[in-house]
């Protein structure tokens, strides 16, 4: 009788746990669970899961940085969507440009968001660096090298580029801290190796 009591009431508390967390599942949407993160360390690697790596480059003093999801910064203030991950960064008559999987963002040296260009815009695809010299603005496929026309977004091919282009830089510790305490940061499945930086 004593054993039956006690696996009654474990079975009680476990459907009523049940029963709660399904009712917040239920409501998920008016609650906003689908757009809520967690970061403990333990849950994280119990479930195979990981923070995405963040990327930095360094450029006039200030930082651009991505942590991963949809959302570049300009040292901690979000600047726009730019897929993950952040290719290159270079500076060009005042100007700032950070190139991401498929976009292309121009920003004031303050790291305000001027223009947006895409690949549905126009943008070559599958591009992978960036850099800007006496030249112009120069952007690097697998096998392709094209010149950026910054009045018009126009880009045309050019002879391969081999050195100058930019590189991600090691970001200070503390601004890492700064930025991962402000904002949530997406997780995302562990598959392979991650992109070191």
């Amino acid at each position: 009788l004593r054993w039956h009591r006690r696996i009654g009431l474990s079975m009680v508390v476990a459907v009523l746990v049940l029963v709660f967390t399904g009712i917040l599942l239920n409501h998920s949407p008016g609650l906003k669970l689908s757009e809520k993160t967690f970061h403990s360390p333990w849950l994280l690697k119990w479930y195979g899961i990981e923070a995405p790596e963040t990327t930095g480059f360094q450029i006039e003093g200030k930082w651009l940085i991505h942590p991963g999801g949809n959302t570049v910064f300009f040292d901690q203030q979000p600047i726009s969507n730019c897929p993950a991950p952040l290719q290159g960064v270079a500076s060009y008559q005042s100007m700032l440009l950070a190139l991401c999987q498929d976009t292309l963002l121009i920003l004031t040296t303050e790291g305000e968001l001027v223009e947006s260009f895409s690949v549905l815009q126009g943008l070559p695809s599958d591009l992978t660096q960036l850099q800007a010299n006496e030249r112009g603005i120069l952007l690097s496929a697998s096998t392709n090298s094209y010149l950026l026309d910054i009045k018009s977004l126009q880009t045309t091919p050019t002879e391969p580029v081999e050195t100058g282009w930019s590189k991600p830089a090691t970001i200070p510790t503390s601004l890492v801290d700064e930025l991962t305490s402000q904002i949530e940061l997406p997780v995302t499945a562990r598959q392979g190796q991650s992109r070191s930086i």
